[in-house]
């Protein structure tokens, strides 16, 4: 009785390439977007930027015994894990500014110089456009913050990476306040405040 061996190789998957089934907004993360049934995000709390390369999605495995997925085109194949990884385009759009991303000086002495609210940028937010101007207005007239009052502070941003260009943000008041008064009479120093 003759016995012969033979191998029996891994036949080559066919496999539906992944599709993302929707956009999403500059801020939201990638468990917003929807996959081809099967696939999820590597990392679905991933806040994408707008100008992303792409973004894993897997899939789990289940035939990997019968089937070579380590020369598929464009995935990537892990035999530990039992999975199959494919990098996918997300298209993000960019989002309005808000004041939340803004901070500045509340408010100042009076000195008879022009002030600043100095507004920049909080920490930990990227991709917005430099604040190209700073307005400040009493009584919805725009004027230049040197005298004793309450200012509402408004902003223009350029366009950034994640963000469009906006105008007129308001972030909220400034305040010049009095100066304290040092009289000094004959040798005699009298102070006051406000």
């Amino acid at each position: 009785e003759a016995k012969l061996n033979f191998t029996i190789n891994k036949a080559t998957p066919i496999v539906e390439t992944p599709e993302v089934k929707n956009e999403i907004s500059y801020g939201e993360s990638l468990s917003n977007v929807g996959l081809t049934e099967g696939w999820s995000w590597q990392d679905g709390e991933q806040i994408p930027d707008v100008n992303n390369n792409g973004c894993v999605a897997v899939k789990s495995l289940t035939d990997d015994n019968n089937y070579d997925y380590s020369n598929l085109d464009g995935y990537s194949y892990d035999a530990t894990n039992h999975t199959l990884s494919y990098n996918l385009a997300v298209t993000v759009n960019k989002v309005q500014p808000t004041i939340e991303m803004f901070t500045y000086i509340e408010s100042t002495v009076y000195d008879g110089i022009e002030k600043s609210a100095n507004v920049v940028v909080k920490d930990g937010i990227t991709g917005i456009g430099a604040i190209t101007n700073i307005k400040y207005y009493q009584n919805d007239i725009e004027v230049t913050p040197v005298n004793v009052g309450t200012y509402t502070v408004k902003i223009d941003v350029a366009e950034g990476d994640n963000y469009v260009a906006a105008t007129d943000i308001e972030v909220g008041t400034f305040e010049i306040t009095k100066a304290n008064t040092v009289i000094t009479w004959n040798d005699q120093t009298l102070a006051s405040t406000g």
